[in-house]
């Protein structure tokens, strides 16, 4: 049986009460995602040394701050290291991460004016997991998640039943010749011994002929 891939997700997603304010953002297609995958919980903030609940932070330039000012860079870093580390000792190779989030967000961010505003950009563990060359999905994402996977199920299955009924052929193949050898090696027999060949004479014709 296949091992299933592994899948980093947010904590938070998984249903974790991890977020800033002691919330979760379970979401219900878990289930669904554990058919396909070994799920991988992480949360970048909390690892970081980050507690919960804490102050909402957003990324301000290469800071990252909370909405009452404190510096909380350091531990955004630190949690974005280990969260790589982690990916990369469970052979992670996708991702599934919250969006708009200063440590999970992709492509998207709150703009650091704690007003909800949106900007380009991706948290920072998503930019540590992407320089590791670990593909991202948000929960945005879910229903493209799953049916690439379930796509690529299909297609093994079909490869599987496939190569089933080539070895059913091959084998009906074989039984098929050796039948016409058979019918072969027993008319040059009859017809040896009805013109007259003897017994040793017939076995030295059928070598000959590769019966």
């Amino acid at each position: 049986m296949n091992k299933k891939p592994k899948l980093l997700i947010s904590e938070c997603l998984f249903g974790v009460p991890c977020r800033y304010d002691g919330k979760d953002n379970y979401i219900e297609t878990i289930e669904a995602l554990k058919e396909y995958y070994e799920l991988v919980p992480v949360c970048p903030e909390v690892l970081g040394g980050l507690s919960t609940p804490r102050d909402p932070a957003e990324r301000q330039g290469e800071r990252i701050c909370t909405v009452n000012g404190a510096d909380v860079t350091d531990e955004f870093v630190r949690g974005a290291q280990l969260t790589v580390d982690i990916a990369l000792k469970y052979g992670c190779k996708q991702a599934l991460m919250k969006a708009k989030s200063p440590s999970c967000g992709y492509k998207r961010i709150y703009d650091g004016t704690f007003t909800r505003t949106m900007k380009n950009g991706h948290g920072c563990t998503v930019e540590a997991l992407l320089e590791k060359n670990i593909t991202i999905y948000t929960e945005n994402d879910i229903e493209l998640l799953l049916a690439k996977k379930k796509e690529m199920s299909l297609t093994h299955l079909f490869l599987i039943i496939s190569s089933y009924f080539t070895s059913k052929i091959t084998q009906y193949n074989r039984k098929i010749m050796a039948t016409i050898l058979i019918k072969d090696y027993l008319f040059a027999l009859t017809g040896s011994f009805a013109n007259g060949c003897s017994p040793s004479n017939v076995v030295k014709l059928c070598r000959l002929n590769r019966y």
